[in-house]
């Protein structure tokens, strides 16, 4: 569910953009404050509409993940990798970097399979 505004202060050009925003899942505890300076956000919007952001990941032949700009990938065969050994990399990342105890391996994410 994406979150939806409450708040804005749009209506003054050039100001901060204030949003106060909450989910329609019921279930959700975490409420949603932020400040977009709109300058920035018109650059990053810009940036998405070029396609700046539109890139695929990958592993390379030295085993480390890199993100090509999806333009300059010729057909699914300039890919070294399979989306699974991709989704499995990023997995076995995370699981190293938030190490859990044993105690706590119950909670942690499974691969989707």
């Amino acid at each position: 569910m994406f979150p939806t505004p409450l708040v804005s202060n749009a209506d003054s050009p050039g100001a901060q953009t204030t949003l106060l925003s909450r989910s329609t899942d019921k279930n959700a505890e975490l409420r949603y404050l932020v400040e977009v300076d709109e300058a920035w956000q018109e650059r990053v919007l810009s940036m998405a509409y070029e396609g700046v952001f539109d890139k695929v990941a990958d592993i390379n032949f030295e085993g480390k993940l890199r993100f090509i700009p999806r333009s300059k990938l010729t057909s699914s065969k300039s890919l070294t990798s399979s989306s699974s050994d991709v989704g499995e990399f990023i997995h076995k990342a995370m699981s190293n970097m938030y190490s859990l105890r044993n105690d706590e391996r119950q909670y942690q994410c499974v691969p989707c399979s």
